[in-house]
């Protein structure tokens, strides 16, 4: 609002300066900034002593100040703009005093001393007891006094003060722009004239169509069509133009054709003609772009229903909005069934549940294990994640991870053997490594001449070891 209603009107007249888009970007920043800046500056300052109903009331109030100049100036022709601006600023003080000036004094902004105390203390200058009205909230007291001194000041200032020419046309475009305009017969058209200027904006098959359609449907002829059925297809007629060019131009071509000289009329046809063949350019490219975008589209499901991932979508309220074929078969839910329904009415054999109490985004871990008989459960892995863009939701994908566990679970019992093995191997060579030495000394000391009891000692260590 700041910057179509303030900056822009302000600085407009410099378009033609080179760089002008970039200061217009430079200042909406700095507006952005400054308008964050006092928000919080607010909220830290004033906003812990009142709700936000409390401040949202006082900004209700504050857009009541322009209702009287606003509704006053659609129907009484008298008003200008120095009863509007007395009216505006009599309604503003008013608020000031009765709604802020009570607000600052509370935060600790204003000092309640001095003058101002005298005045708050008064009887006929109490801000919640004005002119010593009292029995009334702080809300309906501020509003009452707020319009009466703003219509009585809008009213008396635009009575003792003469209207510009400007505001004077301005008042009759308003006021009187619902009025019922009687039709001169001098600018009156003809069925014929109609169609040709009709022809020259839609097309000429087109307006013949129209016209051949009016008569149809009236159960009259050209030739036999009265004052009144031409008025009536004449406003038909605007109403068709309006729906092709917009209703100021249709209004322009219908109501304003005789004020103008030959060379105006010849200009004002041929810049509207311009105007109805960029439309119409403007309509191909339109159709041109939604074919593009019904192509993305269709590229776009081929891809998700091509993936050997389950997808859904799901709106803030978790009703399926989008199911691929891969989730069909995770699921064993159709497509059919799942649009529409509520994520757990379609995910009824998932354990653990998901979408319980206080459900929270992220990794998945879990299977599909409904009574299939002797057919093993699903194992399933995934990930919930929230939508970021304007399509407010989540969005849902799941893999089928059953033969991958079953790998693992091989892969691990491989590994197991294989580490039991290497343990045998390594026991049974720390064991050979001794028991060979000791060996080899038995047959050395059995090759040597020993007594029978040695040599008896010897043979049973030798078959001990073997």
């Amino acid at each position: 609002m700041v910057m179509n209603n303030l900056v822009i009107p302000a600085i407009y007249r410099y378009n033609e300066m080179r760089g002008f888009p970039v200061v217009i970007l430079n200042i909406k920043r700095l507006i952005i900034l400054g308008y964050v800046f006092l928000g919080y500056y607010f909220a830290v300052s004033i906003g812990g002593f009142y709700s936000l109903v409390d401040m949202g009331l006082k900004s209700f109030e504050a857009v009541t100040i322009f209702a009287p100049s606003f509704l006053m100036g659609l129907y009484w022709k008298r008003g200008n703009r120095y009863g509007a601006i007395a009216g505006i600023s009599a309604g503003f003080v008013i608020w000031f005093y009765t709604l802020i000036v009570p607000a600052l004094i509370r935060a600790g902004f204003v000092e309640r001393s001095g003058l101002l105390s005298y005045l708050l203390n008064s009887k006929m200058l109490n801000p919640h007891a004005l002119f010593g009205l009292e029995g009334l909230d702080k809300w309906t007291h501020s509003l009452f006094w707020g319009l009466f001194f703003n219509i009585l000041f809008f009213v008396g200032v635009s009575i003792f003060t003469k209207q510009s020419e400007e505001e004077q046309r301005q008042a009759l475009v308003f006021v009187e722009s619902f009025s019922l305009r009687v039709v001169p017969e001098s600018s009156s058209y003809s069925p014929v004239e109609i169609e040709e200027l009709m022809g020259q904006y839609i097309g000429r098959r087109e307006s013949a169509e129209f016209i051949m359609r009016f008569s149809h449907q009236h159960g009259i002829r050209d030739e036999a069509m009265s004052p009144q059925d031409v008025q009536l297809l004449r406003e038909e007629a605007s109403r068709v133009l309006s729906g092709a060019l917009g209703p100021s131009v249709a209004n322009v071509i219908i109501e304003n054709r005789l004020p103008q000289t030959e060379t105006e009329r010849r200009a004002l046809l041929h810049s509207l003609s311009e105007m109805s063949g960029t439309l119409r350019l403007s309509r191909q490219e339109i159709a041109a772009v939604n074919r593009k975008l019904a192509q993305l589209k269709e590229f776009s499901d081929s891809i998700i229903e091509s993936i050997p991932l389950g997808v859904a979508t799901l709106d803030e309220a978790l009703t399926v909005k989008y199911w691929n074929r891969a989730m069909e078969d995770i699921s064993a839910v159709k497509k059919s069934e799942a649009l529409g329904a509520f994520i757990t009415d379609a995910l009824t054999c998932l354990e653990p549940r998901l979408f319980g109490p206080g459900f929270r985004e992220g990794e998945i871990k879990g299977e599909i294990s409904c009574d299939m008989g002797s057919v093993p459960p699903v194992m399933l892995k995934g990930y919930l994640s929230k939508l970021t863009g304007a399509q407010k939701g989540y969005v849902l994908v799941l893999e089928d991870i059953t033969e991958k566990k079953k790998i693992e679970e091989e892969l691990f019992r491989a590994t197991k053997h294989a580490s039991i093995g290497r343990l045998a191997a390594g026991v049974s060579h720390e064991v050979g490594n001794p028991l060979a030495s000791i060996s080899s000394l038995v047959q050395e000391l059995q090759s040597e001449e020993v007594t029978d009891f040695v040599g008896q000692s010897l043979g049973t260590i030798s078959q001990h070891i073997d």
